[in-house]
């Protein structure tokens, strides 16, 4: 009884965020570009549809409105409807609304509306689409994951980690090892995490010796 509960839970999440996509085009894909890969972002300031700043502010309001709303939904349901008592039942009840509401979100919205209607078209930008690629789907599902005492697996250009990776030697004054490929950024990786770095949304972790 609980678990379909929960389902029927996460579904209900799922549709709000369905809604909230839907009034958020409903005048245009741009009014969400700021949740478009940044060189979508860069085509439409291009373009003189849009400013960098009035997406910096649209991203602000949409986290700041979106994000409080559907975790109040969630503690609403959790010990409100379902009458958890404690973290540990609030928690894992929690993440199963979530988890669902994640599925639709990759599955139904990523995958199918973005991926294969015209709803999220911005005119001019046509020649880059797919607007979520594979390895934006696979970067959405493991963002801000380090990697401690171990290689460094790279999605992004090689050049620019080494750019960032060169930062990281100046501040620190040492030496780390040398790039030879975006597979791997190092064998025989050193003890210490020195710093982190975001570039396109992920967050790469730099590791070396003194």
């Amino acid at each position: 009884m609980l678990v379909m509960k929960l389902m029927v839970e996460g579904l209900c999440l799922g549709a709000l965020l369905v809604v909230v996509c839907v009034v958020g085009i409903r005048n245009g894909a741009v009014r969400m570009v700021h949740l478009y890969d940044k060189k979508v972002q860069d085509r439409v300031i291009q373009l003189g549809v849009t400013t960098r700043e009035a997406i910096r502010r649209r991203g602000v309001r949409f986290r700041g409105l979106c994000i409080p709303a559907y975790m109040a939904y969630v503690l609403v349901c959790v010990y409100a409807v379902n009458g958890a008592r404690g973290f540990l039942p609030g928690f894992w009840q929690g993440l199963v609304i979530l988890s669902i509401m994640n599925l639709i979100d990759r599955i139904l919205i990523d995958g199918y509306w973005v991926g294969h209607t015209d709803a999220w078209v911005i005119p001019g930008t046509e020649d880059l689409r797919p607007y979520i690629a594979a390895k934006d789907k696979q970067r959405k599902a493991h963002r801000r994951k380090a990697v401690k005492g171990g290689p460094v697996h790279l999605e992004e250009s090689c050049e620019e980690f080494k750019r960032a990776s060169w930062e990281v030697q100046k501040k620190y004054h040492f030496a780390l090892p040398r790039i030879k490929g975006i597979e791997k950024l190092m064998e025989g990786a050193g003890f210490m995490i020195v710093v982190s770095r975001q570039i396109r949304g992920m967050i790469y972790t730099v590791t070396g010796e003194k």
